[in-house]
């Protein structure tokens, strides 16, 4: 995935982010219409996450509405937590693939609420 082409808006959304082997609860924390950022809250922290490994994300939206994302994994770092022993959150980088069409339906509808909003600020 290239550096970032479109834009991002900053929100919190429960997710899942499911691999081959075990599911992880975390949050979205940005999105745009082709990649996301997500933090895994807590986990062991001897788990390696292999880049360009492909996730199934599970994201829980404001109308608990849950959309499957097939995404791919970019990056990953790991931030040790202070005051547990052996657990870790883990701040990753996703590229969307094939994004479902209610995705899109989605990131459009928040390109225009947030063009609305600076427009409105711009008009005041």
């Amino acid at each position: 995935m290239e550096k970032r082409q479109s834009n991002r808006f900053n929100v919190y959304f429960n997710a899942d982010i499911i691999s081959e082997k075990a599911v992880f609860n975390g949050f979205v924390g940005n999105l745009s219409e082709n990649g996301l950022y997500a933090r895994i809250s807590a986990a062991d922290s001897r788990i390696v996450f292999p880049d360009f490994a492909d996730f199934c994300l599970r994201l829980r939206l404001p109308d608990k509405e849950y959309l499957n994302l097939l995404c791919r994994l970019i990056w990953s770092s790991e931030i040790l937590l202070k005051n547990t022993y052996c657990e870790s959150a883990y701040n990753m980088g996703f590229e969307i693939l094939s994004p479902v069409p209610e995705y899109s339906a989605f990131h459009e509808n928040m390109l225009m609420e947030n063009f609305n909003e600076r427009l409105k600020q711009y008009l005041q």
